[in-house]
């Protein structure tokens, strides 16, 4: 019976295309980074999720003195993530990956990044333990929520780049 349910459950799945179309080999740690502008502002209230954007590339980006990019290049991104703003102080968050570097194969890049608001929680937090005796009034730090946030053309973003992995399909 175990045996019919691991079939049918590798069955299931390779036919989802669960499992990657790519093996690579990670044994290199050898990598060079990518830094990024925004060509425009990014913010967690305006920015919806799946959304592309366009970024370029701030230094010409060299491994062993051979020139990968340069300096100028536009790149693209997707935005992955939008998490608003929370009561109590929880910051808003944006995740960007996908990134699409002319140049560098995608396979090989670690391509995430994450941008959080200000996080207010360290100061509600004790005044609401402060106000939890008074029954209604520890409820009232809900209504303070963290702040939004924000990726600005003039903000760094790093992506690492394997250049040694080696990929097959």
């Amino acid at each position: 019976m175990n045996k019919i349910f691991l079939i049918c459950f590798i069955f299931l799945f390779a036919q989802a295309g669960v499992w990657a179309k790519s093996v690579c080999d990670f044994t290199s740690i050898d990598s060079v980074q990518v830094t990024l502008n925004p060509l425009e502002t990014i913010s967690s209230k305006e920015s919806p999720e799946g959304k592309i954007v366009e970024f370029c590339v701030k230094n010409n980006v060299y491994y062993k003195d051979k020139l990968l990019i340069k300096n100028g290049e536009i790149a693209t991104g997707r935005i992955e993530t939008v998490a608003t703003q929370g009561m109590n102080g929880i910051p808003a968050m944006i995740i960007l990956g996908n990134f699409d570097i002319p140049g560098l194969d995608s396979k090989k890049l670690k391509s995430y990044y994450i941008k959080r608001g200000f996080n207010m929680t360290y100061f509600v937090l004790p005044i609401k333990w402060a106000l939890t005796p008074l029954p209604p009034t520890g409820s009232l730090t809900n209504l303070i929520f963290g702040g939004t946030a924000k990726i600005k053309p003039k903000d760094d973003i790093v992506i690492k780049y394997y250049p040694e992995w080696e990929c097959v399909e």
